[in-house]
């Protein structure tokens, strides 16, 4: 109890200097160290709470321990994600988490810009780990709550931007490619020696173009085949073809257009010593 004592006044000692105070405990773990949003609001009227969870509050799963990976699987990013005949796929990196705290920090901007252009007090931002990642993926839901239709995997294709996937070159390595637009999609049949293509309405028109997204794939596969990235690259591009090499992490910190942004940079950590890490992403002009 006495140490519980001094944990409760360091901390509320902290939030006296604080304006966001960031938890990610369990509902009931806070309330027994009485830090619950309640018992912070009532001694620091001022204060933002963020508390993120797997569940969030108001919810029968509310109490439970939750993670990202978690997230991943019930926020239908796992089922979707994946070859037609493979398993459902987690990602190899936080992905919940990482969404969830974009989620977070916006949230929180409004928070305090309530608070302090509106005169208002602090209040609870409540963020899950799941919700965040399900709003991206919002075309099954629609799909279902429309049309009755569960969409599956199917690998890269995208069949409303074909052709698009990551095709392999004769180097082994890889170029990502989309078609988002028509006019995209008739740039790529020109580089790829496929002109006659242009005028033909059933690869033209984007939606026959959606039916015959596997053929489109297999024609433009076939072609990036045969050459090394640096060819498929050096031909896209004077085409103006919506296309990108697939970096690794050595590749993405040696571009040379991100390092001209400075998109990552250099810091020396005192244990670990000379460390390359991201800058800011947004960059706001003042």
């Amino acid at each position: 109890d006495l140490r519980r004592a001094e944990g409760q006044e360091l901390f509320h000692r902290l939030l006296s200097v604080s304006d966001v105070v960031v938890v990610n405990n369990r509902p009931s773990a806070l309330a027994a160290w009485g830090l619950d949003y309640e018992s912070v609001h009532d001694a620091h009227p001022d204060v933002v709470m963020l508390h993120v969870s797997g569940y969030g509050g108001g919810g029968p799963k509310s109490d439970r321990p939750g993670f990202g990976t978690l997230a991943e699987a019930m926020s239908g990013f796992a089922h979707v994600t994946g070859q037609p005949d493979g398993p459902p796929t987690l990602p190899p990196f936080f992905l919940a988490d990482g969404v969830a705290s974009q989620s977070a920090t916006a949230a929180v901007m409004m928070a305090l810009y309530h608070r302090d252009v509106h005169s208002a007090g602090g209040q609870l931002v409540d963020v899950n780990l799941i919700e965040p990642l399900a709003r991206l993926i919002e075309t099954s839901t629609l799909a279902f709550s429309h049309l009755g239709t569960v969409p599956g995997r199917v690998g890269n294709l995208l069949p409303a931007s074909a052709p698009r996937n990551a095709y392999r070159t004769a180097d082994d390595r890889w170029v990502a490619l989309s078609s988002a637009s028509p006019n995209i999609a008739l740039r790529v049949y020109r580089a790829i020696d496929r002109a006659d293509l242009v005028d033909n309405p059933d690869y033209a028109d984007p939606l026959e173009r959606q039916r015959r997204a596997v053929e489109i794939d297999a024609l433009v596969a076939g072609w990036v085949a045969g050459r090394s990235l640096a060819e498929v690259m050096d031909v896209f591009e004077r085409a103006e073809v919506a296309a990108a090499p697939v970096y690794d992490a050595e590749a993405l910190l040696a571009d040379e257009h991100l390092r001209a942004r400075g998109s990552f940079v250099p810091v020396d950590d005192p244990d670990l010593g000379p460390m390359t890490v991201q800058a800011p992403v947004a960059r706001l002009s003042e």
